[in-house]
């Protein structure tokens, strides 16, 4: 017989036949403490000091069931973790592509567009630059125009429908006309190749054959010309000066820097209509 259990010990308690509470459930109600009660009567019968009851086994079996299911709840939420986060990590670079794709700016947004009935010809200025126009006197009876477009700071750019008057020859010991900058435009609907050129801070629009390189150019006058596509064998003029200066480029001022940048934009938005 199995010796009797000490004063002040649990009672055995056998399990009733007409209990219908699930073994998870009870074995979520049961209190903490009992959980170590057990603990303390499995190391007793281990030290042989007392026997296993039948009370004792269904507790015994209770705490590992208790264990296990406590283990597959732990390494369950612990996967779920791990999903969660790798899922994350794939969509966080999609979303930060999303976020920096940026759409090019257009700097002729908000600005004013002049066109040439006569050359059939159009550019674009700022709101902020003033037009003004005059009969050109080089096609004297036609509709022929001077359109002559000026910055906030002073800075002018005059368009010719026509030019008429060039010529003369280079004095002796004259300097040549040195370009600083050369730059193709590849957006004037042009059959023939239309150039940006600079002196300094004189700029314009040329269209010859060899093209225009920087440096020297090797003669004292430089007129700054377009060909014509309405009128065949005439040339017009957009630039701010109808001939470059010879010898030293002028220098720009520098409060018209900002303005000469945008001049710069106005003589790249021309092009021919058709």
């Amino acid at each position: 017989m199995p010796p009797s259990i000490p004063s002040g010990s649990y009672q055995k308690i056998k399990p009733s036949g007409s209990t219908t509470i699930p073994l998870a459930i009870a074995l979520m109600l049961t209190p903490c403490h009992y959980y170590a009660v057990i603990g303390q009567r499995i190391v007793s019968v281990l030290r042989n000091e007392k026997g296993f009851t039948p009370f004792d086994i269904v507790l015994t079996v209770l705490l590992v069931i208790a264990v296990g299911v406590a283990s597959y709840f732990a390494y369950k939420n612990h996967q779920d973790q791990q999903q969660s986060s790798a899922s994350v990590a794939v969509t966080s670079p999609q979303s930060t592509t999303t976020q920096n794709t940026t759409q090019p700016v257009n700097p002729y947004t908000g600005w004013k567009t002049y066109t040439s009935s006569y050359q059939n010809v159009s550019f674009q200025y700022p709101t902020n630059w003033s037009l003004s126009t005059q009969p050109d006197s080089n096609a004297p009876g036609s509709s022929a125009e001077d359109a002559i477009i000026t910055s906030p700071s002073g800075l002018t750019l005059t368009y010719h429908d026509a030019v008429g008057g060039l010529g003369g020859g280079c004095p002796p010991g004259s300097p040549d006309v040195t370009l600083t900058a050369v730059q193709q435009l590849a957006s004037a609907n042009s059959s023939q190749s239309l150039y940006m050129i600079q002196s300094g801070s004189a700029i314009g629009l040329d269209m010859k054959n060899p093209a225009p390189v920087v440096g020297d150019v090797g003669y004292c006058l430089l007129y700054p010309l377009i060909m014509s596509k309405a009128h065949a064998g005439d040339q017009f003029s957009f630039a701010t000066n109808v001939q470059f200066p010879a010898g030293t480029p002028p220098i720009l001022p520098a409060s018209q820097v900002q303005d000469f940048a945008a001049a710069k934009l106005i003589l790249e938005s021309f092009k021919y209509n058709s």
